[in-house]
């Protein structure tokens, strides 16, 4: 391998990536992609990379689709011109057939750290919180916290707040506790989340289902 820096690293991953017979052999594939992450995380600028993996995150690899959203996240906040292909690569992989893709891509979505990023993610995370895996619907109540922590001056949506509201009855209790912390977070200018007696006996009968034990809580509520 050429020696790391050089000009000609980056044109040889690109060769490798552009490979069909690299492109078929998964292992050899994913190995090329670490190749090319290890390199940036070296501080090798391997931006030039990136046509070669976006289509790199058309596999049902998971682990390289992790690597590859990795490299695009790095580079979309670090070059705006190429963040619209990062987002809609990911906007698509929020409707995969796989759950575990749904998640991870939403996740990455909202970790963008770039001006207007909301106006893309709004959608998708709406979409995963009425998602029927827990685990997209874990990582899409916390995705609402962070479109409000990128916009703190921006009037919180209250269609938003109602679902996270609806949410607090989720049969997940992760997706219930991220719940919590979800509007606690969005709504601290407002005193936080508002715990009413319907939703404080829920959360008991969910987390104290002994009778004697919730008897004694519910004379304090």
């Amino acid at each position: 391998m050429p020696y790391l820096g050089s000009e000609e690293t980056v044109k040889e991953l690109k060769r490798a990536l552009s490979n069909p017979n690299v492109q078929a052999d998964r292992l050899r594939y994913r190995t090329v992609v670490l190749r090319v992450i290890r390199c940036m995380t070296q501080g090798l600028d391997v931006s030039p990379l990136f046509m070669e993996m976006v289509k790199a995150s058309a596999t049902v690899d998971v682990v390289q689709k992790k690597l590859v959203y990795l490299y695009m996240c790095t580079y979309a906040a670090l070059k705006p011109d190429l963040a619209l292909l990062a987002i809609n690569t990911l906007r698509k992989d929020c409707a995969d057939p796989n759950p575990m893709v749904r998640g991870l891509a939403l996740r990455n979505m909202c970790n963008l750290r770039m001006p207007g990023i909301t106006e893309y993610t709004q959608q998708p995370v709406l979409s995963g919180l009425r998602d029927k895996a827990s685990y997209v619907r874990r990582v899409a109540v916390l995705g609402c916290a962070k479109m409000q922590n990128l916009q703190p001056d921006a009037e919180i949506d209250g269609a938003v707040v109602n679902e996270l509201y609806g949410l607090l009855r989720d049969p997940d209790p992760v997706v219930m506790v991220n719940c919590l912390r979800a509007l606690e977070e969005m709504l601290k200018g407002e005193g936080g989340v508002v715990i009413n007696k319907p939703i404080a006996h829920h959360l008991l009968n969910r987390y104290c289902p002994n009778t004697q034990h919730r008897s004694c809580r519910e004379r304090h509520i």
